[in-house]
């Protein structure tokens, strides 16, 4: 069947009579992009007579085709027209995206005024039969909610209008979830003004992050101490965590995450993770030193899961495997709606976490596949290919590691994945990352070569090779201020080699306007440089902060579509930080 305008002229765009928002939605979807191919104008009908997830463009009934998974879509030409079908409303949107891309349209992460819309010519275009579904069940994004500044509104609108082209792009591409990290400080645990552009695409909106310190109110201590986590010198503190011990504590925590859930009722997943730090803030009182932090963690996640089942709220709830809970030392079986969240944070990005060549993946690699073990495939990995604080804005594209990542999850039994960003910067710093991220969660990395943006296509797949192959030696040994595990001269002299690969490389981008990708580009290797003069002890510190502040004040220079409010404002506070436990 070929779809030309002529066939819009008389055909009926029709949903279900009952169509909830998101079918409403893409429905809606539909009829725009077709009417900005055509210019014919469309819009959709309620038909009583369609009883499944679906939109009908056409006089046809609905086709049998038998039961689809949740997340699956079907597109099914026929004489008279087509229809995309799917197991949720979610799904039917997935499919008319999927529609689109395949007659030629293509998204942008900056909205509609950068997408490319082709023209409907006279021969029309031809209606595949397809049938996809995603290759894992959650496909989520994360962001620090600190980072919108929602505090200081002024700044909070700045951002905004970024954000929902955005969550535009999110939803064109297949997600389905994203996580508002929370921490102690934290008074908000989602932005609202976001919310309906989620709620329309049906991205579910999770809940969480750092928040035991929260669920246990540190004010708490003074009457009740023996609630709180031991150090090891034997002493009471409100530092940390809680103490999984204590079933008083353990009603506390899980009593107040049911009245956040009940005082939040449209947020989902409960992620319920300790104080972010190393050593975790776990208890060592009599009662819980035998107890490894992965298992105190998960005791306290198992008792939250069984609380709010109890009262009706039957919320997944994630335990943070990071740091000292890295490992899957657990006594206890976790319950059923205790979700593992992997999070490799330290580890190598020079490899995939599957390659045997890689000694200090292999680590990580067993740990995971420990949790696969206990959990099932109740596994989610939270991946760290936008993580602006890890890379210090620095650019790394990251293509083939996440290509091969990805497979290694999906073969493994990981039902689930989460990258972490942070808004506009990491939209700038790593759109490549973003983009094989959102093809591979489909199982469509193949088709990553022929989909990119059109702000993206003009420095060519050499560019973005060598881009890659020069950063790959700062990204094998955790954050890249300071990295682990290295030999500190071979690491010297191998940063020095990529700042001096990535300032020949500068000189090499091909568009004269692109100065914002000149300036990403000096300001990577401006840190590879002084990273190398740290190790190597060649210049003093207040002389390598000098030269590493001026390189962050040219990115600030930038203009906000590019840096963001990260770039502007969290960036410079990156640095301090770490410069400051160097001290």
């Amino acid at each position: 069947m070929r779809l030309r305008s002529e066939d819009l002229f008389r055909a009926e765009v029709r949903i279900p009579s009952g169509a909830g928002e998101t079918l409403r939605f893409a429905s809606a979807e539909l009829c725009h992009y077709l009417q900005a191919m055509s210019r014919v104008p469309l819009a959709p009908v309620r038909d009583p007579s369609l009883v499944r997830p679906g939109v009908v463009v056409g006089r046809a009934p609905l086709p049998e085709t038998g039961p689809l998974e949740e997340g699956e879509f079907r597109v099914v030409p026929s004489a008279s027209g087509f229809c995309v079908l799917g197991g949720s409303e979610r799904a039917v949107l997935h499919g008319v995206y999927r529609l689109l891309e395949h007659w030629g349209c293509r998204w942008s992460f900056h909205g509609s005024p950068l997408e490319e819309i082709p023209r409907l010519t006279a021969e029309g275009v031809a209606v595949p039969e397809l049938r996809e579904k995603p290759a894992f069940r959650v496909r989520a994004y994360a962001s620090d909610i600190h980072t919108w500044h929602y505090s200081e509104p002024e700044k909070l609108r700045s951002r905004l209008p970024s954000d929902v082209a955005f969550v535009d792009w999110l939803g064109k591409t297949g997600a389905n979830a994203f996580l508002f990290i929370h921490h102690p400080f934290d008074s908000a645990f989602t932005i609202r003004e976001l919310e309906p552009e989620f709620s329309k695409r049906g991205i579910g909106i999770e809940w969480g992050g750092h928040v035991l310190p929260v669920l246990l109110p540190r004010e708490r201590f003074r009457d009740h101490p023996e609630w709180f986590p031991e150090g090891p010198d034997g002493r009471r503190t409100d530092l940390g965590n809680l103490c999984p011990s204590s079933p008083e504590a353990l009603a506390e925590v899980a009593d107040r995450a049911w009245k956040l859930a009940t005082a939040n009722p449209r947020l989902g997943a409960l992620h319920l993770w300790g104080a972010d730090f190393w050593e975790g803030g776990w208890c060592r009182c009599a009662g819980c030193k035998g107890l490894s932090p992965s298992e105190q963690s998960l005791r306290v996640c198992n008792a939250v899961a069984r609380r709010l089942e109890e009262r009706g709220f039957p919320h997944s709830i994630y335990a943070l495997a990071y740091h000292d809970t890295i490992e899957p030392e657990l006594e206890s079986a976790p319950a059923e709606r205790v979700f593992c969240e992997f999070a490799p944070r330290e580890r190598c990005y020079a490899h995939a976490l599957s390659d045997p060549s890689c000694e200090r993946n292999r680590f990580y690699r067993r740990a995971l596949e420990g949790y696969l073990r206990i959990f099932g495939p109740r596994v989610r990995v939270f991946e760290y290919y936008g993580d602006a604080i890890l890379f210090f804005g620095c650019g790394v594209p990251l293509v083939e590691v996440i290509e091969e990542d990805l497979e290694f999850y999906r073969t493994a039994g990981v039902s689930e994945v989460s990258l972490l960003q942070f808004g506009a910067y990491s939209v700038w710093a790593y759109p490549l990352n973003l983009l094989a991220y959102a093809f591979g969660t489909w199982g469509r990395s193949g088709e990553l070569g022929r989909s990119i943006p059109r702000e993206l296509r003009a420095y060519g797949p050499q560019f973005w090779r060598r881009f890659e192959q020069a950063v790959r030696p700062a990204v094998a040994h955790g954050d890249i201020r300071r990295p682990t595990g290295a030999d500190p001269k071979r690491l010297a002299e191998q940063l020095s080699t990529a700042s001096r690969e990535l300032a020949e490389l500068s000189r090499a981008v091909p568009d004269p306007d692109s100065s914002e990708q000149r300036e990403l580009l000096g300001y990577t290797a401006a840190v590879l440089r002084c990273v190398a003069k740290e190790l190597e002890g060649s210049a003093p510190r207040p002389v390598v902060e000098d030269e590493l502040g001026k390189a962050i004040s040219r990115l600030a220079a930038l203009a906000p579509r590019h840096v963001g409010l990260w770039g502007v404002f969290d960036l410079p506070l990156v640095h301090a930080f770490f410069a400051s436990r160097k001290e």
